[in-house]
Formats: C-alpha cells, sequence, structure tokens
C-alpha cells in the first residue's frame, strides 16, 4: 500500500501512535504486508483491537494518545472533546466529538482528513470541529466545557 492509497486501510495495518516500534505492532485481520512508515499508515495495536463496537467513551479511554498524534498531523493543536462523552450519554451509535485549534497552515483537507484517520483508527464516528465552526450562540459554552484529549 502507499501513501495515499485509503481504500483498504482497514484491510492492512493501522498505527498505534502510542511510540510503539514495529515490532510491538501486529498486522489487523492477519495481512501480511511491508511495514510503512507512520506517516504513510495506521497499525493497531493488541489493545486497541478491543476498540471496535464500542462506545466515543470507550474509545476516547483507549485512544487519547493517538488522538493527539492524527491533530498534530494533520496540522491542528489542542485536540479537546466535547458532547455526550464528557455527560456521560454517549451510545455504540453516538460520534465522538473533538474539537481542534486551526494553525495558520491548516487547510479544509487538514481537517477532512483528520476526521477520516480518527475514524479510521478509533472506529467510531467523529465530527471535528475548529471553534468558527460552532454556531455562534453555542460557541462560548462548548469552549468553556471542552476537555483537553
Amino acid at each position: 500500500m502507499r501513501h495515499g492509497d485509503r481504500g483498504n486501510l482497514k484491510k492492512s495495518f493501522m498505527l498505534l501512535a502510542a511510540n510503539k516500534e514495529p515490532d510491538d505492532l501486529m498486522p489487523f485481520d492477519g495481512v501480511i504486508a511491508d511495514w510503512l512508515l507512520p506517516q504513510d499508515c495506521l497499525y493497531w495495536s493488541e489493545e486497541n483491537l478491543a476498540m471496535r463496537s464500542q462506545t466515543p467513551s470507550q474509545a476516547l479511554q483507549y485512544g487519547r494518545n493517538l488522538i493527539r498524534e492524527l491533530a498534530v498531523r494533520h496540522r491542528t493543536a489542542n485536540p479537546r472533546v466535547f458532547g455526550s462523552v464528557l455527560t456521560g450519554r454517549d451510545r455504540a451509535d453516538s460520534d465522538l466529538d473533538v474539537l481542534v485549534e486551526p494553525l495558520p497552515e491548516t487547510t479544509l483537507f487538514d481537517l477532512g482528513g483528520l476526521q477520516d484517520a480518527l475514524e479510521e483508527a478509533l472506529g467510531v464516528r467523529v465530527d471535528v470541529k475548529t471553534p468558527m465552526d460552532l454556531p455562534p450562540h453555542i460557541r462560548a459554552e462548548v469552549l468553556r466545557q471542552a476537555l483537553p484529549v
């Protein structure tokens, strides 16, 4: 799989951005392929395989390092969570609401790529927002309540 080939990402590997070396990583679904550079693909560790089909709060519990790493790779800063995960009302069909600060060089492709990468890596739906994406009537409240990943 080459950089940019996302069609078979789930069938290939997933990278856990938790300071793991390739020897500590395992293939996803038993697929055998060449190890890729961290920027090229995502690997799964054994503990992250258990995250599939869980609630967003459970995915967050195991994926904090991964969220922070992917935010940096997609040229954003200060990832925070808000919404149902904070109130404890999330369910398996809920999404994980992530608030990030865009950097001067951040593009819409970075934000969309971050959302796709987080969904792929965590196994839950993710909604990535910047403060200016939030409706003005709830922006101040969300910014006040959002907690750092």
